[in-house]
């Protein structure tokens, strides 16, 4: 009996320890020709020093735009540049959930979070919109806002027509 929970546990340890050495890495493997959005799902990202992990990465014109979350929040999102394009990543656990490409160039626009209105009803009040470096002063009248669905952990677009946000 104690030879086959040996041997089950071997078995058991040995599956798991495949799945983790399977599981791909950050950033490993991807070039500009890649889906990158579709890439990123499921990966692991790095604990290390942003000034590393870029260089490791200079192949793809990796960089580090910022984050936001802290300890207690479900999620964290970061938010990087990668071949010119910028890319809101969501991890839970260090996992990346979901990624959003930004609709616009990266040198004529930019993410922001922002509290947001909708003319006939709805508030966000943590919804990523894209603006246009022209963008001007508060309120910003957006017509596409996506929001984070927190039980699955996804970005989900919202269509209300006309939205009103500020930072």
């Amino acid at each position: 009996m104690r030879l086959i929970n040996t041997t089950l546990l071997t078995m058991l340890l040995a599956v798991i320890g495949a799945q983790c050495l399977a599981q791909e890495r950050s950033f490993d493997g991807i070039t500009c020709q890649t889906n990158i959005s579709k890439a990123l799902v499921g990966r692991h990202m790095p604990n290390a020093k942003v000034a590393d992990i870029e260089s490791r990465y200079r192949g793809i014109h990796l960089k580090y735009l910022g984050g936001f979350g802290l300890p207690e929040d479900p999620y964290f999102l970061g938010t990087w540049l990668i071949c010119g394009t910028e890319y809101l990543v969501l991890e839970k656990q260090s996992i990346v959930r979901d990624v959003l490409q930004s609709p616009l160039p990266f040198e004529r626009a930019q993410s922001v979070l922002a509290d947001c209105t909708a003319e006939k009803g709805p508030r966000w009040t943590t919804a990523v919109i894209f603006l246009p470096e022209s963008r001007g002063q508060p309120p910003w009248s957006v017509e596409e806002l996506w929001v984070i669905d927190e039980a699955n952990l996804k970005f989900r677009r919202v269509h209300d027509g006309r939205v009103s946000c500020r930072p």
